[in-house]
């Protein structure tokens, strides 16, 4: 799952590089389709990528246990989160975009409240309502990265409609 991670995250990184020059430049409309096309590209490789990963997913996990029991486990926890990276990947094109827009301390305060209080929350009160089971626990990573993401693109709309009024 990682690998699928850092795809997404690496156009997220390449597109905060290009945020940045059109930001100096004050192009703001080139920023918009950067971060359009970039989500979108994020969001065409994890998925690709993340199908790869589910269809192969018990000859992955064949190579780290013989246990057919911890393998199933593995292919829950994949089918689950190779499938929802693509959230996660808009999320980080989102997040450093606005890093590049010189807004750094709103993605670390989003960022906090998402990862860190929305996993807690589902962890300790929604998990335990929906019955415990290993295969709920593992869509805290996509609730929160959605919530990031929504988060993200509110502020990033509100980023750049004051950025193009003071152009």
């Amino acid at each position: 799952d990682a690998i699928v991670y850092n795809v997404g995250m690496s156009i997220a990184i390449a597109c905060m590089s290009m945020v940045g020059q059109c930001y100096g430049a004050g192009l703001m409309d080139r920023i918009k389709k950067t971060v359009t096309v970039s989500a979108i590209y994020a969001t065409v490789a994890s998925l690709s990528l993340g199908t790869i990963v589910v269809i192969f997913s018990g000859q992955l996990l064949d190579i780290m246990t013989d246990s057919p029991a911890v393998i199933e486990i593995g292919k829950e926890q994949l089918l689950v989160v190779c499938f929802t990276h693509f959230i996660t990947s808009i999320m980080e094109v989102l997040s450093f975009s606005l890093r590049a827009l010189k807004r750094p301390n709103c993605t670390m305060v989003v960022g906090f409240i998402c990862g860190f209080g929305i996993r807690t929350l589902w962890v300790t009160v929604i998990w335990q309502l929906l019955g415990g089971a290993v295969s709920t626990l593992y869509f805290a990573y996509g609730v929160s990265a959605f919530c990031a993401m929504v988060t993200y693109a509110i502020i990033f709309i509100r980023v750049m409609r004051k950025e193009k009024a003071l152009v």
